[in-house]
């Protein structure tokens, strides 16, 4: 069993997100996509990682990052979602 995270966020200060990225999750695939809160439209971002294990540092990373994110962007909040995945590299 793996866990897929997914934070999304706004598509804001992507060269320096990417930065932080590339220092603290080892893999990670971004989405483009537009986001709609209370009718209006905006350009998001899904960050998606996935651990092969639920542990307390891979729900750590995705938190930290979700926080940093949320302060960086300033933003009201930083959406992370969380799922058990089967997960198998051909």
């Amino acid at each position: 069993m793996a866990i897929r995270y997914r934070v999304y966020t706004e598509h804001k200060n992507k060269r320096d997100l990417m930065a932080y990225l590339n220092s603290t999750l080892e893999s990670y695939t971004i989405y483009y996509v537009d986001g709609y809160w209370r009718g209006n439209a905006e350009g998001s971002l899904v960050i998606e990682y996935i651990s092969d294990t639920l542990s307390v540092v891979s729900r750590g990373k995705i938190f930290d990052t979700a926080h940093w994110i949320k302060k960086y962007n300033e933003q009201q909040s930083v959406l992370i979602t969380q799922e058990e995945v089967t997960a198998v590299f051909v």
